[in-house]
């Protein structure tokens, strides 16, 4: 139906993240006739709650053009 994963990453510390701990996230998709359903709200919403218990200070998300609409819906960037 629908999938989403996450990789928790340490890079050097900067100023906004003194700890360096941060997220990205990789292979969201939904298969089309499950679209619209608010599968994919509920992956990323798990996904933010599992970053900050781990200690991600910023979350990445890199999209495709289609994905950038949603993304503005939600006011994601």
């Amino acid at each position: 139906m629908s999938i989403g994963s996450m990789v928790i990453f340490r890079r050097p510390p900067y100023l906004e993240n003194l700890q360096g701990i941060e997220a990205d996230i990789l292979n969201m998709y939904t298969l089309s006739e499950h679209r619209g359903n608010g599968l994919v709200r509920r992956i990323l919403e798990n996904i933010t709650e599992e970053s900050k218990i781990n200690g991600a200070k910023r979350i990445w998300l890199h999209a495709s053009e289609t994905a950038n609409i949603y993304m503005r819906k939600w006011d994601l960037q």
